[in-house]
């Protein structure tokens, strides 16, 4: 082309003669597509190697430690590592309980606010399994509340969601009273902050569901 522009060597674009070499012949969105699907494929190969590697942990060394929902944490796949689909379903009662543990802050308000919702989700199903009932009640009202203001039950759809015609203040209101009322700390009464009952429970469950656990110890 005379005035110095070139095709793009993939999508025909007319680009300048340095975009050219810069990029290997391809225009701006060309080189951009190209590093993401590169980047994309460099994650799947790290996370194809992490799940060959596989993963192991000793369950009654954990047991024993004083805080034992806070030592599963970096033994046990989170639900952000690949190798979280190769838990049992018993393994991911406690990894999701564990990283409720020590993302929850200081109620299920910091959670909503950071997007936690397959968390929150998995929690909720995990507080079913080992019987916590103050976390089970929390969480339910918890989703029963994000339905009122018109979220999806799918935590996948919520993260998706726009809050454009939410009302946005009222939500966090009243999810500001949901946490005061399981969150308080008041002598004497229950509270997911000050006494509660998911610790306990989870070493019950994990004791209760020990061989399991314990296959995950010499892999």
């Amino acid at each position: 082309m005379s005035d110095g522009r070139i095709p793009c060597t993939k999508c025909g674009a007319s680009i300048l003669d340095i975009t050219a070499r810069l990029n290997a012949g391809l225009c701006g969105k060309c080189e951009n597509n190209r590093l993401q699907e590169q980047a994309e494929l460099q994650r799947k190969e790290q996370d194809r190697l992490i799940r060959e590697k596989g993963f192991s942990y000793d369950i009654d060394r954990l047991l024993e430690a004083e805080n034992f929902l806070l030592s599963v944490v970096g033994e046990l796949p989170g639900q952000d590592s690949p190798c979280y689909p190769d838990l049992t379903s018993e393994e991911k009662v406690i990894s999701d309980l564990a990283s409720y543990n020590v993302l929850c802050g200081n109620g299920f308000g910091t959670l909503f606010s950071n997007g936690y919702f397959r968390l929150l989700d998995g929690a909720l199903l995990a507080a079913r399994e080992i019987g916590s009932g103050l976390l089970f009640e929390g969480l339910t009202e918890f989703w029963a509340i994000l339905a009122d203001y018109g979220f999806p039950r799918d935590p996948i759809q919520c993260q998706e969601m726009s809050t454009e015609d939410v009302d946005v203040d009222a939500l966090y209101e009243t999810l500001a009273e949901l946490d005061e009322k399981y969150f308080h700390y008041r002598p004497g009464e229950p509270s997911l902050w000050a006494s509660p009952d998911y610790p306990a429970k989870a070493k019950a469950y994990v004791r209760e569901h020990i061989e399991i656990f314990r296959s995950r110890k010499n892999n």
